[in-house]
């Protein structure tokens, strides 16, 4: 069964921090936040960036873990060009070897074929067609996989990868690759 990244807050937008291993607790903070007021003549795209930049920030204290990719192949299946060049962007920032995938035929051939030590999956592609024989191949071959989709519920193979509801941020999409790698035993290079 599909693992869903943090609990969906009341006000309906998570924002999650991404984990911060100290001590005494091994939990992930999400903090929600709304934001009121907003029309043309308010900036989004800003206000996304800096709610980002302060997440980012609050992990890049001195002695906080660096969310680190060194060493690892990782393939990211997404139809839509910008979400997978943001998504291939945040991983090779971390230090992942990425490859992209647009299709689903691409996909599969990736997933049978490259050496990789985890993926990134679209539940869903263009037309509909849903990515079930992707993961299915991926955990034929142990290859840990997070599924980063708008369904709330997978089907399929699928169900098997920890679900990553759209919108969410690189930091954590990087946060809950770092778990799938750890809980195999593959974390931090």
């Amino acid at each position: 069964m599909a693992r869903r990244v943090g609990p969906r807050p009341a006000c309906g937008v998570p924002l999650h921090l991404p984990r911060v291993d100290a001590p005494e607790t091994k939990t992930r903070h999400s903090l929600c936040c709304s934001i009121s007021g907003v029309g043309p003549q308010h900036d989004l795209l800003g206000t996304k960036l800096h709610l980002e930049a302060l997440l980012w920030g609050a992990t890049q204290s001195p002695g906080a873990p660096m969310l680190t990719l060194n060493g690892h192949r990782v393939l990211v299946v997404e139809d839509e060009l910008l979400v997978g060049l943001d998504i291939a962007d945040a991983f090779k920032g971390a230090g992942a070897e990425v490859i992209i995938a647009r299709t689903l035929r691409d996909a599969m051939h990736q997933a049978e074929t490259l050496d990789l030590t985890a993926a990134v999956i679209d539940h869903v592609l263009q037309d509909g067609k849903r990515t079930s024989d992707v993961c299915a191949k991926l955990k034929e071959r142990d290859i840990p996989f997070i599924v980063y989709s708008g369904f709330s519920k997978l089907d399929g193979a699928c169900a098997d990868g920890e679900l990553v509801q759209k919108p969410a941020s690189p930091g954590m999409l990087l946060a809950a690759m770092q778990d799938a790698l750890a809980e195999r035993g593959m974390g931090l290079a």
